[in-house]
């Protein structure tokens, strides 16, 4: 019985990296829309230095739509970014 959890976490480990599979390639649409999101969360944190609040939301509404269209609302990212916007506001 002894060390049985750490090789049944084992398994679970390598059951689960199997389960997820290899991450797509990005189409050049996303990769051109990931180049975007970048810019503008630089600008959005610009913005909310100077005090230019609605600048800043304006930005972060955006960085938060790209997120939603390059990996979908069930991902870490996509999350962060609605964070980031809710605090904003």
């Amino acid at each position: 019985q002894a060390g049985q959890g750490g090789e049944a976490m084992m398994m679970l480990a390598a059951v689960l990296a199997l389960a997820a599979g290899p991450l797509p390639m990005m189409t050049p649409e996303q990769v051109t829309l990931l180049a975007e999101r970048i810019a503008l969360a630089k600008a959005a944190s610009a913005h909310m230095k100077a005090g230019r609040v609605e600048e800043a939301v304006a930005a972060m509404t955006r960085v938060h739509e790209i997120d939603l269209r390059i990996v979908g609302p069930l991902y870490r990212l996509t999350e962060l970014s609605a964070a980031r916007l809710a605090v904003a506001c």
